[in-house]
């Protein structure tokens, strides 16, 4: 009876760690500041090197807890407006103030220090880094 007891509470504590152990949500992981370091796909094809080099060296985008976010780099005040992240943290949705409509974005990578999404309108592949 007490190997029973003494094997419940270790399942029990095994249980508790792997359940206290998952990563952050998507949801969690994107709320912060983040650099662009690459810019590639069929997007950016045909984009020239130097323009290329000028986004990486300038744009940078930050996503805030309350669904809203700012890119900078692209002209002299910040572009402000709103996001929505899905569930699984696949899709993301920017909608810039005053626009109507949203870009949406498809995420095939977010980890506490890298984000890679592209765009599904022009196809353009951005990889950021942890700002």
């Amino acid at each position: 009876m007490k190997l029973f007891k003494l094997s419940s509470v270790v399942v029990l504590l095994f249980a508790m760690l792997f359940t206290g152990c998952k990563g952050k949500a998507a949801k969690d992981q994107i709320v912060n500041k983040w650099k662009l370091t690459a810019v590639s796909g069929d997007g950016a094809k045909e984009m020239p090197e130097a323009e290329k080099k000028d986004m990486i060296d300038k744009l940078a985008v930050e996503f805030s807890k309350d669904g809203k976010c700012s890119m900078s780099g692209e002209g002299d005040t910040p572009k402000t407006g709103t996001y929505t992240l899905s569930d699984d943290g696949k899709t993301l949705i920017m909608t810039q103030a005053g626009d109507s409509k949203g870009e949406q974005m498809d995420i095939s990578e977010l980890s506490d220090s890298k984000l890679v999404m592209t765009a599904i309108k022009d196809k353009m592949t951005l990889t950021f880094e942890h700002k």
